[in-house]
């Protein structure tokens, strides 16, 4: 990078401090947190803590840059949010799934069979919209007092995450941090499947055939497990297929060749209610772009992180699969963490105050900001930073690459 282009970039990563703090009161000033206004909250908090960097950088000399002041908005916001996110229904997901498997156990219909006209007065009630092999998995949720099975999800989600952040790269101080993070913490708080559901993702790199697993939970990780063609991890591809079809099988005479009919007939309901519920669509791309449009991003999404090799390109995977997701809320984004860890400081703590937003286009935006260190090296990760995350290590996944030619175990394979 040339000297002219480095002081650029410098100039606009300050900007960023401004702007973020901007939108960030923009999006949520009429918000109220512990029965007080946000934006006096954010602003108190801010100004104590850039007092605080700007008295500590004096007394030792040392020079600050962007980072840690977009740390410090972004982190205030994460948390102020995540209190927030308190007020609305806890286990809202789980209850999904608890009544999906009391449904299963009793003979009733778990699916949906008609379009949503309104929103159930009980969150739990939303649509299940998992395949039918999910559904034993289910019932095994609904065996047990819900106190106790709401309370092993819980325990049992939050330290899958954990285990997923660490695969990531980041250090054990970083992981615990991340769990205010909104995607993380409010994946934890309603129970959604994403956060269990990481730790497939975070396997990728060393197990590899876990990727085909992710579509059973999460049908956009169908994505993720593209990798396993572009990194020539066959063995891993059929593994992972045919552990996907020996659980289809095992599974099928509990649930019947049936509930596959009226498991597409609940997709199709879903889609159909979106037209009377747009807060069905989430975050998702599709609500914000043409439907042809939001396809043909999709494709061309795919087809550009295919060309990334080596892990990199599994991040990058991770990071379409928002892109491509019809229906996106924040616990979608765990799977984005390697792409956005791949950022310089300043960017990565503008998109994770981005994604403390609760609604506004913070999120759409994140999904570019996400993409920009696989199309250029100006704000790629270059430098070793105390404000990161990850450090001075080099990358984000803590498992490099197979050599070429050679599988994990070192068996040969074709080469790339």
């Amino acid at each position: 990078m040339g000297e002219r282009a480095r002081r650029a970039l410098g100039v606009a990563e300050w900007a960023l401090v401004p702007a973020l703090a901007v939108l960030l009161l923009h999006e949520s000033w009429a918000r109220r947190v512990l029965n007080a206004p946000y934006d006096e909250l954010w602003l108190a908090l801010v100004a104590v803590g850039a007092v605080t960097i700007g008295v500590v950088a004096r007394l030792e000399s040392v020079g600050t840059g962007p980072a840690p002041f977009l740390a410090l908005e972004a982190a205030v916001a994460c948390v102020l949010t995540d209190i927030a996110v308190f007020a609305g229904e806890p286990g809202r997901d789980f209850l999904i799934y608890l009544h999906a498997g009391t449904a299963f156990l009793h003979g009733a219909a778990p699916y949906i069979a008609a379009p949503l006209h309104g929103y159930p007065a009980n969150p739990g009630d939303l649509p299940f919209l998992y395949p039918p092999p999910t559904l034993p998995l289910a019932a095994l949720l609904a065996l047990p007092p819900r106190w106790l099975a709401e309370s092993a999800w819980i325990i049992g989600s939050a330290g899958a995450v954990l285990f997923a952040l660490r695969r990531f790269g980041l250090p054990w101080p970083w992981a615990l941090a991340a769990l205010v993070w909104p995607p993380v913490f409010q994946g934890l708080y309603v129970g959604n499947v994403a956060e269990p559901a990481a730790v497939l993702f975070a396997l990728g790199p060393s197990v590899g055939w876990t990727l085909v697993l992710g579509p059973m939970l999460k049908p956009q990780d169908a994505v993720p497990a593209l990798w396993l063609l572009r990194a020539r991890r066959g063995r891993a591809l059929a593994t992972g297929i045919g552990v996907l079809l020996a659980w289809t099988a095992l599974t099928l005479p509990l649930t019947g060749v049936g509930a596959w009919g009226r498991w597409v007939g609940a997709l199709i309901a879903y889609r159909d209610s979106q037209r009377f519920l747009p807060g069905l669509y989430g975050f998702s791309l599709s609500h914000v772009l043409p439907y042809g449009v939001f396809v043909a991003v999709g494709i061309v999404a795919v087809i550009l992180a295919l060309r990334v090799s080596g892990t990199r390109g599994l991040a990058a995977l991770g990071l379409v699969s928002a892109i491509v997701s019809p229906v996106l809320w924040a616990h979608g984004f765990v799977v984005t963490a390697p792409a956005l860890l791949a950022l310089d400081a300043p960017l990565l703590w503008t998109a994770v105050g981005l994604t403390s937003l609760l609604n506004g286009p913070g999120w759409q935006v994140v999904m570019l900001l996400g993409a920009l260190p696989f199309a250029s090296a100006l704000v790629r990760r270059s430098r070793a930073s105390d404000w990161h995350p990850l450090g001075r290590a080099a990358t984000a996944w803590d498992d490099p690459p197979p050599a070429e030619g050679s599988d994990r175990r070192g068996n040969q394979t074709a080469t790339t």
